[in-house]
Parts: C-alpha cells; sequence; structure tokens
C-alpha cells in the first residue's frame, strides 16, 4: 500500500486527501488523524448510538428496498436503530418492519418537518440519520458514520451521493475519497454550503443541535436537507462534508424539485425568523451583512450565478 496524506491549513478549514481501498477506512484514517491531531482536531469520544430516520409519503415502491439498505448494514446491529414513519399501511413492508424491529410510525398528512419532530423525540441516538424512502444507503454507511462520530468533533455530517435511475445493490463505491472540515466562524466558506445542503438522504446531526430547534422544525415545510445545516451553522458546530459517496440518490419523475418560488421559500424563511438567527447567531460580527446573504442564497436558491453577483 501506497497511501499518502497531503495535508493544508488554510484558515479555518482543514484537507486531506488519500488514495484508499474500499475496506480499508480505518488504516487510511488513522494516518489523517495524525495530522488532524496536530492541529488540535482530534478527540477521543465514545462510539454514538445512531437513529435512522426513514421517511414514506404516499409512496410505496421504493420503501421496501430502502428499509433493506438501513437493515443489511456492516454496522452492528446493536449500534443503531430504524424509525419508520409512512402515511399508509402495507402488508409486505409492515410485515419487514414488524419482523426486523423496526420503530413504525403512522404519520398523518402533516408537513414534513412534523414527521421529523415526531421521529427525533421518538429516537434513543446520539447521532440522527435521514433516508428518503426513494434512497438507498451503502452497505458501509453507518460504519463511515460511526467512525467519524466518534473520532472527530463534529455536529454535522454530509456524504456525497451515486446518482441514478436504477441499482443492482447497495455494495456501490466510490472514487474520490477526502473530507474537509468547516470550522466556526465560517468565513468565506460559502461555497461549500450548496455541497452540504443538498439530499437529506446525506445528512446526519447530532440529536442535541435539532433538540435544541424542535419548534422551528416542527413548521419546516420544504428545504428540510437545508434546515439541518442552518441549525448546525446556527449551533456554531463543525461541519464534515465527506466526497466518499454514501447514499444513492434515485432520479424518477417524483423527485422533490429543488427550485421553488421566491415567493413560498421567503414565506418559509419569514415563518421560522431564520435571518434574524442567522444574523444573531451564525456569524462573526464583522460578517453578518454578507455573509448572511450568502447563506440564504446558497441554502434555499442553489444558484451559482445569483453567488456570483452577491461577492461583487
Amino acid at each position: 500500500r501506497d497511501d499518502k496524506i497531503i495535508g493544508k491549513k488554510e484558515k479555518s478549514t482543514y484537507y486531506y486527501s488519500y488514495n484508499e481501498d474500499q475496506n480499508a477506512d480505518e488504516l487510511v484514517f488513522q494516518k489523517a488523524l495524525d495530522f488532524y491531531n496536530k492541529y488540535g482536531l482530534f478527540s477521543v469520544m465514545k462510539k454514538p448510538f445512531i437513529s435512522v430516520i426513514v421517511t414514506a409519503y404516499n409512496r410505496k415502491e421504493f420503501l421496501l428496498q430502502a428499509l433493506q439498505s438501513v437493515v443489511n448494514q456492516t454496522l452492528l446491529k446493536d449500534r443503531y436503530e430504524i424509525i419508520c414513519i409512512k402515511n399508509f399501511k402495507d402488508s409486505e413492508i409492515d410485515k419487514y418492519i414488524k419482523e426486523n424491529n423496526i420503530k413504525s410510525i403512522t404519520g398523518k398528512n402533516k408537513p414534513i418537518g412534523e414527521w421529523l419532530y415526531l421521529a427525533t423525540k421518538k429516537s434513543k441516538g446520539e447521532v440522527l440519520v435521514f433516508l428518503d424512502d426513494d434512497d438507498l444507503f451503502s452497505k458501509y454507511k453507518l460504519d463511515r458514520i460511526n467512525f467519524v462520530f466518534s473520532k472527530f468533533s463534529i455536529g454535522f455530517y454530509h456524504n456525497s451521493s451515486l446518482k441514478g435511475k436504477k441499482l443492482k445493490n447497495n455494495n456501490f463505491s466510490y472514487s474520490e475519497n477526502s473530507f474537509k472540515i468547516i470550522r466556526y466562524p465560517f468565513r468565506n466558506k460559502a461555497k461549500y454550503f450548496r455541497i452540504a445542503s443538498f439530499n437529506l438522504s446525506s445528512i446526519a446531526i447530532k440529536k442535541y443541535i435539532l433538540s435544541s430547534h424542535l419548534n422551528e422544525l416542527k413548521k419546516v415545510v420544504t428545504s428540510q436537507d437545508s434546515f439541518m445545516l442552518l441549525v448546525s451553522l446556527i449551533q456554531k458546530s463543525d461541519i464534515f462534508i465527506d466526497n466518499g459517496k454514501y447514499t444513492f440518490y434515485r432520479l424518477h419523475n417524483k423527485n422533490a424539485s429543488r427550485h421553488q418560488s421566491l415567493e413560498k421559500q421567503l414565506k418559509f424563511l419569514k415563518s421560522l425568523e431564520i435571518p434574524a438567527l442567522i444574523y444573531q447567531s451564525a456569524l462573526a460580527k464583522e460578517h453578518k451583512s454578507k455573509a448572511a446573504k450568502l447563506f440564504l442564497k446558497y441554502l434555499f436558491f442553489m444558484a451559482e450565478s445569483d453567488l456570483a453577483i452577491l461577492e461583487k
């Protein structure tokens, strides 16, 4: 093996990159930890218990496969629980849920935020991981999350995804292996927010962060993935961006659109009082105005051209 660790310290962002075999995470990570320990970023913590929250609204055709991808993880079964919240009954799916000791919640026709609120309240995990019914996990995903949260003092995790219409099995690999940790006060780091706020199925978050914003969570009607990043930034939590592809993002004609009307987005923002939270808590004082605008653009409109206008 000729693994190479390349470390670079640039203001409050730390990088490393490496080449690795698919099943050699811990060996390569151990080398990287030496670099992180040098800069005081590494802390030894107990391995967290994980709660995986799977949501399915009016859609049955993908859910069983999604649940199977969580059940068939390489992580030991006593290290995580599965919570499924859905608004329908299905004999085959319900049987699978019962046989695999999955916690089941019957969700009413409420906004997604209320569903996530109910599942969070029922969860026992220190780390919450989310999966939409039409996506899948790599069988290594929870092992990865367990390792990262036990080695790094972070509050938010986001992994890259493999996109496509079909996947034969969940033993998919990834070509690029590197990560970035974005640290408070997040100056000049808006370019990473677009990556970290896309796809709830790629996100994990410390439960205490979300528990601090349960009232806001209940009001969320859209952009729930962006909300998870936003509350993490408000809590001044370190952000872990993993380029490993541990989620399969299924492309189909029922995918929710990321591009919604300005009127709807502004109404959503106003209902959560998010701009006020950003100005008060998320940013260094001298960077309030510009950075807050970048947050809002990246989190809710995802347009690089708009960002370029703001940066002028």
